[in-house]
Order: structure tokens, then C-alpha cells, then sequence
């Protein structure tokens, strides 16, 4: 078998299925318009090298005057991208979204587009579109299986882009459990690697590598892609800005508790009960105790 060669650095190859997850709104499209685009001038994206190569890009979120939005400047001039670049939309006067069935079709649709146009890679932009019910494991283990399929049966890279569930706490590190329909999506790909919020500005974003079956994970915890999001004249693109620590873009949890130690001692020091200090500052008795004990 042919050696695959780099699409997205080590973070993924051809012939693979990998997933990038992200919070609604933190750029999963913007980064991987501009994956593909690198993939299709054959040029380096985020420091990573690409394998110059056709690209399929099925889009069932963005619109296609939202995407003049994005890749036009304040001019109207728009931005140039390959004739080696395919984009493929949802033409809603053919489909009833409702049906049952829609999942099966657009299975079918993306199987024959692969077999007519032989790109290298596919993007699916993004999975919540097409299996609605995608955080239920039945749902996402079907529609998995019918993706890596056709991965395997006509040898094309798949990028599928998911949401991170809203109530996942962000004060954690990022791991597969933040993946929405995490069990059964992430058995199923070669490679997951998601984009995360920072608390260091709404357009700052890190990738953090959570998977990768056939190479040795780089960008871990320790080691995570640090980007802004910036618009470059006609191209709205993630700018690297170096490689960092995730813990560096995470809610400090303990600084919160040191912050609220200061306020029971400041309390205690009045003369104040644990009672009154718990409804004083919105927090149980107990809370006061176990906090004031560890102190001791």
C-alpha cells in the first residue's frame, strides 16, 4: 500500500478520518476552509505541511453569499481559491429536511461525488446537519459507519467537523468525553483533534490533539496550537501564534477559592459565624467549614 502523505501535519493524512470539534462560534469552518485551501495550492497551513492534492468540501452550514462574506475584503474584491478546491451546498428545493431518509440520501450524494470528481480529501462541515441526533450513540454510530466506508472503499481522507456540548464545563482540560456523541464518533475515526476557547480573548482559540492512531500525538496538553483568529485582507483565517500550554487559556478554578478564602477570613476576623458568613458571600455553612478546615 502507498505511504500516506501529510494533509494537516502529523495531526492527519491521507486515506484517514479525523474529527475537529469546537464550541459553536470558535472557528471549526474557518480552520478548515483554510485546511483545504492550503491542501489544494499545496502549501503549509499553520506551520504544518499539506499534500498538494484535490479537495471536495461539503458545506451544510455556510450559505454561499455568507461565504462571499468571509473570503471578500472591504473592496468586493473576492478572495482567489483553486480550481483544485470543489465546494458542494445543500440545494433545499430538492430535499425534505424532515425525512427519515435524509441521511441515507446525502450518504449517497457524498459517495457518488467522491466516485465523479477523485479528490483526495472530503470535508464534512459538519455532522450536526445531517444526523440531527448525532449526540445519541445509534445515530452517530450509523452515519460513522457509512462515512468510514466510504473512506476506506474509494481511499479518501474524510475531515467531519461536531459540536462540543454548551454544558461541558470549560475550566477542565479538553479531552474525547467534550466530543458530542463522543462513544461511538470517536471509535470510529483515525484522528481527533479539537479547537478550544481561551480565556485569553474571544479570538484567541488553541488545538489540542486527542487521538491519532497511527502517529505519535504531538500537540498534547503541553504542546497546544496557539492561534487568533484574524481576517487577512480577503481571507478570515486562524494566525498561529505559537505553541503554548493549555493550562494557560483555561478558567483558574483555584484562584477563585483563594479569592473566596480571603473573603471568609476577612468575615471571621469581624466576628462573624459561619452562618452568617455562608449567607453573606452565597455559599452554605458547610462550604465555610471545609474551606476554613483545609485551611488549618
Amino acid at each position: 500500500m502507498p505511504k500516506s502523505r501529510p494533509l494537516f501535519g502529523s495531526i492527519w493524512h491521507e486515506y484517514e478520518v479525523a474529527i475537529a470539534f469546537a464550541n459553536t462560534g470558535k472557528g471549526k469552518s474557518i480552520n478548515s476552509y483554510q485546511i483545504f485551501d492550503a491542501i489544494s495550492k499545496g502549501h503549509p497551513v499553520l506551520g504544518l505541511a499539506t499534500t498538494k492534492s484535490k479537495v471536495l468540501y461539503f458545506d451544510f452550514e455556510l450559505s454561499s453569499r455568507s461565504l462571499v462574506t468571509r473570503y471578500t475584503n472591504d473592496n468586493d474584491e473576492p478572495y482567489s481559491f483553486s480550481d483544485s478546491f470543489l465546494r458542494a451546498e445543500i440545494d433545499y428545493s430538492t430535499i425534505d429536511i424532515h425525512s427519515v431518509s435524509i441521511e441515507n440520501g446525502i450518504l449517497d450524494q457524498i459517495e457518488a461525488d467522491v466516485v465523479k470528481h477523485k479528490p483526495t480529501a472530503i470535508c464534512i462541515d459538519n455532522i450536526s446537519f445531517i444526523s440531527a441526533n448525532n449526540e445519541k450513540s445509534k445515530d452517530a454510530l450509523e452515519f460513522s459507519k457509512g462515512l468510514l466506508k466510504i473512506s476506506r472503499s474509494l481511499k479518501v481522507a474524510i475531515l467531519i467537523l461536531a459540536h462540543r456540548p454548551k454544558s461541558q464545563d470549560i475550566s477542565a482540560p479538553i479531552n474525547l468525553d467534550h466530543l458530542a456523541g463522543s462513544k461511538a464518533l470517536s471509535n470510529f475515526c483515525d484522528q481527533c483533534f479539537s479547537i478550544c476557547d481561551s480565556v485569553q480573548g474571544t479570538d484567541i482559540v488553541y488545538i489540542k490533539e486527542l487521538k491519532n492512531r497511527n502517529r505519535r500525538i504531538i500537540y498534547d496538553s503541553e504542546n497546544v496550537i496557539e492561534c487568533r483568529i484574524v481576517k487577512d485582507d480577503k481571507f478570515l483565517k486562524f494566525e498561529k501564534m505559537g505553541i503554548g500550554i493549555e493550562a494557560d487559556h483555561l478558567f483558574k478554578v483555584q484562584d477563585k477559592s483563594a479569592s473566596k478564602l480571603d473573603d471568609i477570613l476577612a468575615l471571621k476576623e469581624e466576628g462573624l459565624s459561619n452562618v452568617k458568613i455562608g449567607e453573606k458571600l452565597g455559599i452554605s455553612e458547610g462550604t465555610v467549614r471545609n474551606i476554613l478546615k483545609k485551611e488549618n
